[in-house]
């Protein structure tokens, strides 16, 4: 008995014990120290704005590329050599209109070829080879044109053109010498043979007279020299400042060779020329010793002669147009001292002899004369 109570009364005390231990609280934890707080960083003034970029006028805003392509006459003649000048100095000079030139047969070939180009190529394709008798028959749709080509517009002469007769046969003096003659003249169909051979029939009557072959004017010093033919049917010079003349590269050769005797294309040859053509030529003349040497030639000749300016489409860009012919104005100085010192100015782009009126000029080019004060000539 006595030792069953010794047992309660130890596990009353040791549950005692327990609820007093289970009830102290437990001192507190020791708070972590407060974070501290930083203070606000200071504020960084705002930057300096960067100034805006510069807006640049419109006509000094940066231009997209303009692509032109210049359909010239076969390789060696003054026009091919123009067309290599032109597209040369855009591709040096100007900020945005580049060109390449494209070689073709002649002006029907070059008409041809560009006027079935499709619309976003013919509104950057010239021609710097349809001289003004050219132009009149492709106009009138004339032969060889199978059309009439009133969309032709000119943007402003460059060139003019003399041709008559070399030889290297002292004897031949006069037209009526070629009797029985073997003449080499230029292709069919170009200029230069259409206008020897308006000499031969119109001028002189002698065309049934004489036996006519037709070669590549790089050629011509070849024939002549080998004895092929008797006589050339040629260019002869082209204009220049001042009254000077220049020449193409395969004269010069045939002039080298041995000593040229040219025949003399009168007023008289010129006149009956016209009058049985719908396009008019005019007399070139040269003087004594024009081509470099002292007899290059012996004596002043007169030649028959065309001018050649340079054309586009109705489509042609206006832009390009007004651009085209200001650049050339600007730059007249570096033309003629690539060309041989043709001529280049506002009176000459605008002096074209036969011309019928303003409409035939595309509309670009005319904006511009029109700025500088500069009229048409007929």
């Amino acid at each position: 008995m006595r030792g069953w109570f010794i047992k309660a009364v130890f596990v009353v005390a040791m549950g005692l014990i327990l609820v007093v231990a289970g009830c102290t609280p437990k001192p507190a934890e020791e708070a972590e120290p407060a974070e501290e707080v930083k203070p606000a960083e200071e504020v960084k003034p705002a930057e300096e704005a960067e100034p805006a970029e510069e807006v640049k006028p419109a006509e000094e805003a940066e231009h997209e590329i303009v692509n032109l392509e210049v359909y010239s006459s076969p390789m060696g003649t003054p026009v091919y050599q123009s067309a290599i000048v032109l597209t040369e100095m855009l591709n040096e000079l100007h900020p945005w209109l580049k060109a390449s030139p494209i070689e073709t047969l002649g002006a029907v070939d070059a008409l041809t070829a560009s006027s079935y180009l499709p619309p976003e190529r013919k509104k950057y394709a010239l021609h710097i080879n349809i001289s003004n008798m050219d132009l009149t028959k492709s106009w009138q749709g004339l032969e060889p044109y199978k059309r009439e080509y009133t969309d032709l517009k000119i943007l402003g002469r460059y060139i003019a053109s003399g041709f008559t007769f070399a030889t290297y046969d002292s004897e031949i003096k006069t037209p009526q010498d070629l009797i029985g003659k073997r003449i080499g003249m230029s292709p069919r169909g170009s200029s230069p043979t259409e206008l020897c051979s308006a000499l031969l029939e119109d001028s002189w009557g002698i065309y049934d007279e004489v036996t006519l072959s037709y070669h590549s004017p790089t050629a011509f010093k070849d024939i002549i020299t080998s004895g092929a033919a008797d006589v050339l049917g040629t260019l002869f010079i082209t204009e220049a400042k001042g009254g000077n003349a220049g020449t193409a590269p395969y004269v010069l050769d045939v002039i080298g060779a041995r000593e040229t005797y040219w025949l003399n294309v009168t007023q008289e040859d010129l006149d009956k020329v016209n009058e049985n053509h719908p396009w008019t030529a005019f007399r070139l003349v040269g003087s004594k010793g024009c081509l470099g040497g002292e007899n290059d030639p012996p004596e002043e000749i007169g030649s028959i002669a065309i001018w050649t300016p340079i054309t586009a489409f109705d489509e042609f860009d206006d832009e390009a147009a007004y651009e085209l012919v200001k650049f050339l104005i600007d730059n007249a100085e570096e033309w003629s001292s690539r060309t041989q010192n043709q001529e280049m100015s506002l009176e000459y782009m605008t002096g074209m002899p036969g011309l019928v009126g303003e409409e035939s000029i595309h509309p670009g080019a005319l904006r511009y004369y029109k700025e500088k004060g500069i009229e048409i000539r007929g």
